[in-house]
């Protein structure tokens, strides 16, 4: 089982952050090892996404249930995918008037032992530093920094 905890403070408002994050039909542009995603259906507070990564030749996809507290949370579940275990959650913090924090947790196991070496040195290398592709992704669409 691995688990990933990172939580940073931004000079956004935690509500633009939150929109970065829950805009899945983005992911593809600018996390590395995400080559496709896409919100599948959409009812109240509930997203079905699928997303499809690919990292040193072995390529995955999964399918999510997307929990959404609007600006607060997002509590991502696995529906199907190569994972005995998947869940993350964001949560979102107002710090101050010009601050936010970001929360990331992680927790997953792969159904395949011979791909669990892999998922681990990928989650080393790219999810342990998530919130900063996010963050980058803020800088670039140039939203309003405090």
């Amino acid at each position: 089982m691995t688990y990933i905890i990172r939580c940073i403070n931004l000079p956004y408002e935690k509500k633009q952050i939150f929109e970065i994050v829950n805009n899945v039909d983005r992911y593809s542009k600018f996390l590395p090892w995400c080559t496709f995603s896409k919100v599948l259906k959409k009812h109240n507070n509930i997203l079905i996404c699928e997303t499809q990564c690919s990292f040193l030749g072995i390529k995955e996809s999964f399918i999510t249930k997307n929990t959404i507290s609007k600006n607060t949370k997002i509590v991502i579940n696995l529906i199907s995918g190569s994972f005995n275990y998947f869940l993350a959650t964001w949560n979102f913090y107002s710090l101050s008037k010009n601050t936010s924090q970001i929360k990331f947790e992680l927790t997953c196991e792969s159904k395949y032992k011979h791909i669990n070496i892999a998922t681990k040195f990928f989650l080393k290398k790219y999810i342990n530093n998530v919130i900063y592709f996010f963050l980058e992704e803020a800088k670039k669409i140039n939203i309003k920094k405090f």
